[in-house]
């Protein structure tokens, strides 16, 4: 993702904004920051507990800049997390498992968001040359190919699959049938 490219509004037309962390929706304040937001609320007393990070950060349609640095911060904690040894176990086979598909939705949220901002204000976006064009056609096709690849192996699996699940019921009928033929021979 290229962090180089942002963008900043002067503020939001309306009361709400979107949060650059959790990416929902709350309420904004001088039209550029959002308000405190996911808390927990203690039922005695009404005390608040824990918060979201993008509280009092700038609303992503005001600038992209809480999100890349919520980001930035969130690759270098979990890395240095799991080189320290800090997370075992679930924890840790959850947090590897986590922590690409986090990565990428995140870049491509603040991606689209980018790019819905660059056309909004009416920068020109170059047109793909054919060279680009070329290598997202090739890397479709790659994609394409891979995935009728594992569609094949899937389909020769559940080939194998059913031929072994005839041969166990043809096993079974066989057994069947010559208990019964025991059991008839015993009754005699």
């Amino acid at each position: 993702m290229n962090y180089e490219t942002t963008y900043n509004r002067p503020a939001i037309t309306g009361k709400k904004g979107t949060c650059p962390v959790c990416f929902d929706v709350f309420s904004v304040r001088d039209g550029r920051t959002i308000v405190r937001h996911g808390f927990r609320k203690s039922s005695k007393y009404g005390f608040q507990h824990g918060y979201c990070s993008g509280w009092d950060k700038l609303a992503l349609e005001v600038s992209d800049s809480g999100a890349i640095e919520a980001l930035v911060e969130y690759k270098a904690n979990t890395a240095k997390a799991i080189e320290a040894g800090e997370v075992k176990g679930d924890e840790l086979r959850r947090l590897q498992m986590q922590r690409p598909v986090r990565i990428e939705y995140v870049e491509r949220t603040v991606g689209e968001w980018q790019e819905n901002y660059r056309l909004l204000d009416g920068e020109k976006i170059p047109a793909p040359t054919a060279d680009e064009m070329a290598t997202t056609i090739d890397r479709q096709i790659t994609e394409i190919d891979e995935k009728d690849a594992k569609i094949a192996d899937l389909m020769a699996r559940l080939e194998k699959a059913e031929a072994d699940a005839a041969l166990w019921e043809k096993r079974a009928e066989f057994q069947y049938d010559k208990n019964a033929e025991l059991e008839k021979k015993l009754a005699e």
